[in-house]
């Protein structure tokens, strides 16, 4: 077994922080841009509506809820069986990590605690965990040129952008070429996006040779969908302000692809939704503002429940989450 190099701040650096920075720098950009070209001016926040805001709180608390419950699935399909204060703390309990610690830090957490609570080597789970990408892509991008061919034909708004059309066309695609083509035979150069495609094919033939687990990820994922169409929608009215349904259900929809896209910091779904909103004749900013209030109704959901859950785990297997994953980085267990 060789020995691993000590990542260097420069490596930390790339690797946690600067994607944050860049995000933030082009969503201050976006936001500039927009105030100069007035878009703010034309948006009325002076009459939220709460019982929408409760309900957009609900929403993300479900979310989290059908996230969590998603791993389990895998987890159990290993051979472990997780409580529900296992699944859904672990959940809560590793987003408020990966907001101080982005890039990874809530995942290196759970399978920190899979490893020491269950016996179960993060290599063994992290390939099923990312052949959810390629599910999530395949099925956002069937629903999404399903939901652009109804707006077509019942002329249910303005003119769609081709590049929404290429945008779910490219969701189906790309999953779909990956798994024709033998990546793991391909002379890749190595890199972050190298390995998760390569773990997802792992996963994939994992996932594949269990037509249950399959039908039941698709069906996660389908109502992840339906969550996310109703926190842009519920954030929306929540905000006092009114848009059509289906532009905003393909926001959702949008969005809902990008949760399992590899991370690239804190700020950059907003500059997703900002820059789809226009593509279905919304004002961009109204894709800001709504994918603004799902983060803040995220964030007080991890907040309130992530403490809790922390407190919770920490009495069932009697050692705080900190430890178990400070163990794990001081003693890791060795690879195949």
């Amino acid at each position: 077994m060789t020995e691993q190099k000590k990542p260097t701040f420069k490596d930390r650096f790339l690797r946690r922080w600067l994607p944050t920075i860049l995000s933030l720098i082009v969503l201050g950009g976006m936001v500039v841009f927009l105030y100069r070209a007035d878009m703010f001016s034309r948006i009325d926040l002076s009459h939220p509506r709460w019982g929408w805001i409760a309900a957009l709180i609900v929403v993300q608390g479900l979310s989290m809820l059908v996230i969590g419950y998603s791993e389990a699935l895998y987890v159990n399909h290993l051979g472990a069986n997780l409580t529900f204060v296992e699944w859904f703390g672990l959940n809560v309990s590793s987003s408020v990590i990966n907001l101080l610690t982005p890039i990874a830090g809530g995942a290196f957490l759970r399978g920190a605690y899979y490893q020491w609570q269950h016996k179960l080597h993060p290599a063994r789970f992290t390939p099923l965990l990312g052949a959810t990408s390629l599910i999530t892509y395949l099925v956002c991008g069937v629903v999404g040129l399903i939901l652009l061919g109804v707006f077509e034909i019942f002329n249910l708004g303005g003119t769609i952008n081709w590049l929404a059309w290429l945008i779910f066309v490219g969701l189906i695609v790309g999953p779909l070429v990956a798994l024709a083509i033998p990546v793991e035979r391909l002379p890749l150069p190595k890199g972050r996006i190298t390995n998760l495609a390569r773990l997802a094919l792992d996963g994939w033939a994992e996932i594949r040779t269990s037509p249950s687990l399959l039908m039941k990820q698709v069906g996660l994922v389908l109502v992840l969908i339906v969550l996310q169409a109703l926190s842009i929608i519920a954030a929306i009215l929540g905000l006092g302000l009114d848009a059509p349904i289906l532009p905003l259900i393909f926001l959702g929809v949008v969005l809902c692809a990008w949760r399992v896209t590899p991370a690239i910091g804190v700020g950059a779904k907003e500059v997703v939704a900002t820059l789809a909103a226009p593509l279905v004749g919304l004002n961009p900013t109204l894709g800001l503002l709504a994918s603004l209030a799902g983060r803040f109704a995220n964030w007080i959901v991890i907040f309130t429940l992530g403490p809790l859950f922390s407190y919770l785990l920490t009495r069932r297997v009697g050692k705080s989450l900190t430890e178990i994953s400070a163990e794990a980085k001081a003693d890791p267990a060795p690879t195949d």
